[in-house]
């Protein structure tokens, strides 16, 4: 019997439990995974696969917000004063040629992880 007095009154089948294997993180992942047949290790690859196509997604947006607000600030530098619009031309060029093979790469990078993931999860079912 348990001397906690929070779980003093708690049903012997309780007590049982948490002193058996049931409070071991595997089987709280075990508990957790869908009743289909799926394993602890499969929930995690899960959703680990899920965090990556996530991350990858959300640098992806990044780099896009980055070339957005570099041609936003090119635009405003030369509407404001023409003399450093050739400046601010040099700049997005510079930019421009710099994100492009790493925007092209990734992109098709997100486009493998998420259509790998889409394929695993199809194919699970």
């Amino acid at each position: 019997m348990s001397t906690d007095p929070a779980i003093a009154g708690a049903p012997a089948s309780l007590d049982a439990a948490a002193s058996s294997d049931a409070l071991q993180p595997t089987a709280f992942a075990a508990a957790a995974a869908p009743t289909t047949g799926e394993t602890a290790v499969d929930v995690t690859l899960d959703r680990t696969r899920r965090d990556i196509a996530y991350l990858l997604l959300w640098i992806m947006i990044g780099v896009m917000l980055v070339i957005i607000l570099a041609s936003v600030v090119y635009s405003v530098r030369c509407a404001m004063d023409s003399t450093t619009c050739a400046a601010a031309t040099n700049a997005l060029g510079v930019l421009t040629s710099s994100i492009s093979p790493i925007f092209t790469a990734m992109v098709g990078l997100v486009g493998s992880v998420v259509g790998f993931y889409f394929g695993s999860k199809q194919a699970a079912d």
